[in-house]
């Protein structure tokens, strides 16, 4: 029965009630979306970074444990003793006179008299050595960066093949590897198993003395940075060209080198050396006076090793722009600045930010770090 009342009808939102609604959501939608692209950005470049680090501790640590060892051959103190070295303007040795023994230069594995040699803002081994076999047994085709130092190391392994001073001394011998069986007094080069089998005491009754020998691998590395890396073209690394290294003889084809890569990311490397002054070339007295570059070192001591690295990240980072002008070894603002490490930036600070490139993949849309590191010498003029 009607009671004669109206009835309550139930109200709904008003055109502005549903706008100011929307408005607010929106807001909060684009204010949580923000939160995350602002987190993701942080977290990847975050990733980066340690990426970054993580890459110049490993590239580090290989060249500091070369370089503290160069010039380290056993049981002699020098190499002025070694039979079967030879210099690069000598003959051709026929313990290394294979094509890719002398593809970076005339007896590029046996100058056993310069343990650590260096070029300064240039690449200037031999297009020879610019196609070398890889780890793989591809051939390597390098591009070097045109204005990042070099450096060669020559040293044999701390691990020894065999010690005939040893009770139970049994040598490992290699074919197509280059070996140094050494006493206290002198020291041989050989290239053959049968050889180096031959590294044994005449006079066993003087074994513990001075008569003992020790077989060890030659190592010579020649450091550089190439403009690529392995399977990532536009990417820097740092490689190596290696002597190679057999195992049982099987993986040396031939005395030779190799080019392998040490870890991508390094764009340059700089380096320069400590050497003690004096008269007639100084007394290397372990601690160095000045730190100079590869071709200022002349015939004083290097009793140290400065080193940077310049490490950049594997991809570019769309609306960055690396604005930082980078000052290290003897790349300086008072020669100039550079967007390009190739020969025309010799000398010169580094500064991405002035490329002309607008292009995604531009020298200035990556981050970067620079490391250091001074290096003592642990047989600095054969001490």
């Amino acid at each position: 029965m009607s009671t004669g009342k109206p009835s309550l009808k139930q109200a709904g939102l008003s055109l502005v009630e549903l706008l100011v609604a929307l408005t607010i959501g929106a807001v909060l939608i684009w204010g949580a979306t923000q939160v995350y692209v602002d987190s993701k950005k942080a977290y990847t470049g975050n990733e980066g970074t340690s990426r970054m680090q993580e890459t110049a501790r490993y590239a580090m640590s290989v060249l500091e444990s070369d370089i503290r060892l160069a010039g380290y051959w056993g049981l002699i103190n020098s190499s002025s003793t070694i039979n079967g070295k030879a210099s690069a303007t000598d003959t051709v040795s026929p313990l290394a006179s294979g094509a890719s023994a002398i593809a970076c230069g005339n007896n590029f594995a046996v100058d056993l008299d310069n343990p650590m040699v260096g070029t300064n803002n240039v690449y200037s081994w031999p297009s020879t050595c610019n196609s070398l076999k890889d780890l793989d047994g591809a051939t390597w085709n390098a591009s070097p960066v045109a204005s990042s130092d070099t450096l060669v190391i020559r040293r044999v392994s701390s691990i020894e093949q065999c010690n005939t001073g040893n009770a139970t001394a049994s040598c490992v011998a290699y074919t197509n590897q280059l070996q140094l069986c050494a006493n206290r007094q002198s020291a041989d080069l050989y290239s053959t198993s049968a050889d180096s089998a031959n590294c044994t005491d005449s006079d066993p009754a003087t074994a513990q003395s001075t008569r003992a020998r020790s077989l060890r691998n030659l190592e010579v590395y020649a450091y550089y940075v190439d403009q690529n890396s392995k399977g990532l073209t536009g990417v820097p690394s740092l490689r190596r060209k290696a002597l190679c290294v057999g195992t049982g003889g099987t993986s040396c084809t031939a005395v030779g080198f190799i080019d392998e890569e040490v870890i991508s990311g390094v764009e340059d490397m700089q380096v320069q050396y400590g050497i003690t002054d004096g008269v007639g070339g100084g007394i290397a007295t372990g601690i160095a006076t000045r730190y100079v570059n590869a071709d200022q070192v002349g015939t004083n001591p290097v009793v140290a090793v400065r080193l940077w690295l310049l490490v950049r990240s594997d991809t570019p980072d769309i609306g960055f722009v690396d604005g930082t002008t980078y000052q290290y070894a003897d790349r300086l603002t008072s020669t100039g600045t550079t967007a390009d490490l190739g020969a025309s930036g010799a000398g010169k600070a580094y500064a991405p930010s002035t490329s002309t490139s607008t292009s995604p993949t531009a020298a200035k849309a990556y981050h970067r770090i620079l490391v250091s590191r001074t290096i003592q010498l642990r047989n600095a003029a054969g001490t």
